[in-house]
């Protein structure tokens, strides 16, 4: 007995970006334009790690200074 050839399915219709983009997000649009909610943090992050570089800086410093041989 021979198999049958089945076509494969065709893909689903697509519709433009566009129109479903306007659908989903006209019932908010208080929220267009607004950058997202993890930007806040990101930038929340960066400003506590440079924070750190700071005091490791005033930690080697302070440390050099422990280390000095008395005169």
């Amino acid at each position: 007995m021979r198999k049958q050839f089945k076509a494969p399915p065709s893909p689903p219709k697509k519709t433009p970006i566009s129109s479903s983009f306007h659908f989903q997000c006209s019932s908010d649009a208080f929220t267009i334009g607004l950058a997202p909610v993890w930007v806040d943090d990101r930038e929340e992050v960066s400003v506590k790690f440079q924070r750190i570089r700071t005091k490791m800086g005033e930690l080697v410093k302070a440390h050099a200074r422990a280390l000095m041989p008395i005169e």
